[in-house]
């Protein structure tokens, strides 16, 4: 899952919603799982991730609430919808490789960042 504001800068860190660092390093133990990865390897790659351009946005039973509704509305996974959420608001475009995704953008009067 990738999603995140546009236009990241040293002096700007762009929001991302809190289920992503959850989200990375379940990816990263699954991928050591299964023998595609070593536990060198994922720990390099957490380090990597952690110096990101990215602060995690905080979450609350409201976010949940809003997010599940969104997953609701267009088929999506609350995970997921918690990037929708957020890019709603706080008024950001979304990137996202996501194709669900990245059609609920519109609906929702969001545009999909470049």
């Amino acid at each position: 899952m990738q999603c995140s504001g546009s236009g990241a800068t040293e002096s700007r860190r762009d929001p991302a919603p809190a289920v992503l660092p959850f989200e990375v390093t379940n990816a990263l133990l699954m991928a050591q799982r299964r023998r595609r990865n070593s536990a060198s390897a994922a720990d390099e790659l957490e380090e990597a991730f952690g110096a990101l351009p990215i602060a995690i946005a905080p979450a609350d039973a409201p976010a949940a609430v809003r997010a599940a509704r969104l997953a609701c509305a267009h088929g999506l996974s609350v995970s997921v919808a918690t990037c929708l959420d957020l890019a709603r608001q706080r008024r950001l475009a979304l990137a996202s490789v996501d194709e669900k995704l990245c059609k609920a953008v519109s609906p929702e009067g969001l545009a999909l960042a470049d």
